[in-house]
């Protein structure tokens, strides 16, 4: 609450993977140990009681809207490489898949070389 109250302050932003850290949790981007839940409605409600904004870190988008229905003001659902990494193994496989049922090129056996 101290934190939240600090003048000049426009919001907060949690964490969750340090925060779980620091609460001798393992670390998640969407906790559900009793201990990080508490903690993060216990931060949400001070930045709140205090006029500021609450934001969290999310690994996902379900969490993400999880954490916006919770009452969060921002929420960043998942990272720029994780979601770079995942859009372009969807589109690899939707590659590979076309064109295998078009008889085109395959992935080369492992050990084949170029």
């Amino acid at each position: 609450a101290a934190i939240a109250a600090v003048p000049g302050l426009h919001g907060v932003f949690i964490g969750p993977n340090d925060l779980s850290l620091s609460l001798g949790v393992p670390p998640s981007s969407a906790p559900r140990h009793p201990k990080v839940v508490e903690a993060i409605v216990t931060i949400r409600d001070a930045a709140r009681a205090a006029g500021k904004h609450a934001g969290i870190f999310c690994g996902d988008g379900a969490f993400a809207g999880e954490m916006a229905a919770q009452g969060f003001n921002f929420v960043i659902a998942g990272t720029d490489t994780g979601l770079l990494a995942g859009a372009a193994a969807k589109e690899l496989a939707a590659a590979r898949r076309q064109g295998m049922d078009q008889g085109g090129a395959s992935a080369p056996k492992p050990g084949a070389g170029y």
